[in-house]
């Protein structure tokens, strides 16, 4: 759990809580497996209903980045910027429509724009330059059927699944059923943006790194670092970092698509554990990369590895940041955070939890009382009562909804975000995929993997942004904001002394 590379990240457990302008190949026609039919609301290849957002019908806000004075070790990356046009609703339907090598796997699944690249999912890839190309790849095992199914993983990613090929110990109770990202907003009503693709041959593999390596001329490589020689013959080192695997690997050039956010999913080597690879653990980089280290090697449960994988792609594609904050760094965070899920005024003024959630100016302001219950108003109990028919007793525990419910100046902010406790804020008093807690035992199916409105927001203007569109779904969480003194009630900014 650190920071690293441009945004902040960690590994959530079940203990704790640059892109090309290269389009894609048109789909062939393929045999469409059960996976493909992912979609609840919008079907593949389709925008979305007819009510959905477009980018001119609300002003979305610039990249999120990181703040200017925020102590953060690089600076965060930002996407480029993009074409606010809508997104097209028709795509070819024949390979002649596109390039005319397009060749088709065994399977029926199209392997485009080169023999790498595969879809996940049979039959919902679209050439559309407009679609956010998420692209999986995996590393640390140097073959996609050891030690775990690569392709069955990426798909249950995306599409879920119920299987239990995945345990910490085969004599344990079955495993958490996965909904994937099919079944987690704002993503499930926006499926029809992405486009999700896997590349069967590893980053790199068990062997030294410098091997999975094509070096320019006059490059060389040892260890994990490369070394180049200027003008006057001197050699000059630099570490390898995640981009330059990425960019000198066949695999990292693999899938050269418009909108390309890579995630990489690799099992721990010896090489690793001895920081020979770049950038071991869990972390992402806002705009276009995030990674997961498989904890337990092939045995790691699917669940953790969704949860894993939600936490960091948030971070990339929303470009959000670490709630995390309670029991680490018991002191102020030493800079001004003006959000978009994180709040602090610096340490020149300091804040109670009460004063954070009344003020006008917090980027949630508008969003208080939404996520459980009714919209506007904080109306979701901590815990609940009911009486359990299996034992005949009257039972108390935890409301989970409440968790994702934004709290106002009654319970005030969310103490502690970005990895420090003092003078710094989240919008949620509970946990969500961008934070982690100790729920002692408590752990649900779907109890981490909501982002909660803040979050589900931050990716609806992401994908807004990049795409041109978004789901209807999304405009229930009032992209361009609310003015001070109004809340977002289903869609609608409403003033707030109105709201019952």
């Amino acid at each position: 759990m650190r920071l690293l590379a441009f945004a902040c990240c960690a590994s959530l457990t079940l203990a704790l809580g640059a892109c090309s302008s290269t389009p894609a190949a048109s789909n062939p026609a393929s045999t469409q497996d059960a996976s493909a039919d992912i979609a609840e609301g919008d079907a593949p290849g389709h925008d979305g209903p007819s009510d959905d957002v477009a980018s001119n019908d609300a002003s979305t806000p610039g990249d999120a980045a990181a703040p200017d004075d925020a102590p953060a070790p690089n600076d965060a990356g930002a996407d480029e910027p993009v074409s606010d046009s809508a997104s097209s609703d028709t795509a070819a339907d024949s390979p002649e429509d596109g390039p005319n090598d397009v060749s088709v796997d065994a399977d029926g699944s199209a392997i485009w724009p080169d023999a790498h690249c595969r879809e996940v999912v049979v039959g919902h890839n679209i050439d559309d330059p407009n679609r956010i190309n998420l692209v999986f790849l995996y590393a640390g095992f140097d073959a996609p059927s050891a030690p775990l199914n690569v392709p069955h993983l990426f798909d249950s990613l995306v599409a879920g699944t119920t299987d239990n090929d995945y345990s910490f110990d085969p004599n344990i109770a079955p495993l958490y059923a996965v909904e994937g990202l099919a079944g987690l907003q704002p993503f499930q009503s926006n499926l029809g943006r992405f486009n999700f693709w896997y590349v069967d041959l590893p980053l790199y593999g068990a062997a030294d790194l410098c091997s999975w390596l094509e070096l320019p001329a006059g490059t060389t490589c040892a260890g994990n670092t490369l070394t180049t020689y200027d003008k006057d013959g001197n050699p000059v080192d630099a570490v390898l970092s995640p981009q330059d695997v990425l960019a000198l690997s066949p695999a990292g050039r693999s899938c050269d698509l418009p909108n390309k956010y890579v995630h990489l999913v690799y099992a721990p080597t010896a090489e690793m554990d001895e920081g020979k690879f770049p950038a071991p653990g869990n972390y992402a980089v806002f705009g276009s990369y995030s990674q997961e280290i498989l904890t337990f090697g092939a045995t790691t449960p699917v669940s953790m590895v969704f949860q894993n994988f939600v936490h960091e792609f948030v971070h990339a594609v929303g470009q959000v940041w670490d709630e995390k904050g309670d029991n680490l760094s018991p002191a102020d965070y030493p800079a001004a955070v003006p959000g978009p899920n994180c709040f602090s005024l610096g340490p020149a003024q300091q804040l109670t939890p009460a004063e954070c959630a009344a003020r006008d100016d917090l980027p949630w302001h508008d969003l208080i009382g939404n996520g459980c219950g009714k919209d506007g108003i904080v109306d979701c109990p901590v815990t609940r009562s009911y009486h359990d028919p299996n034992t005949n007793q009257d039972e108390v525990d935890r409301f989970d909804d409440w968790l994702y419910e934004v709290r106002d100046d009654v319970d005030g902010c969310g103490q502690g975000c970005l990895y420090a406790q003092g003078n710094i804020f989240r919008p949620y008093q509970g946990c969500n995929v961008m934070s982690s807690c100790d729920l002692t035992g408590e752990i649900k199916t779907g109890l981490f993997t909501r982002l909660g409105p803040v979050n589900e927001r931050e990716v609806c203007r992401r994908i807004l942004a990049i795409t041109g569109t978004a789901s209807a779904w999304c405009s229930t969480l009032c992209l361009a904001g609310c003015p001070s003194g109004q809340r977002c009630v289903q869609g609608n900014c409403v003033d707030k002394a109105s709201i019952q």
